[in-house]
């Protein structure tokens, strides 16, 4: 963030990370409840 941007303007950045992490957490234990090893979690690919 290397632009001036209001604190009020933050909220629009945070709540997007926020919400990608919820995402993020949901797929690795949907993955982690099908027998997906953390290895195979680091290297997966857009393509799979």
């Amino acid at each position: 963030m290397h632009s001036k941007i209001e604190a009020n303007e933050y909220n629009n950045y945070i709540l997007g990370f926020i919400f990608y992490k919820f995402l993020s957490d949901k797929e690795e234990k949907i993955l982690k409840d099908n027998d997906v090893t953390e290895n195979d979690i680091k290297n997966l690919t857009e393509d799979d």
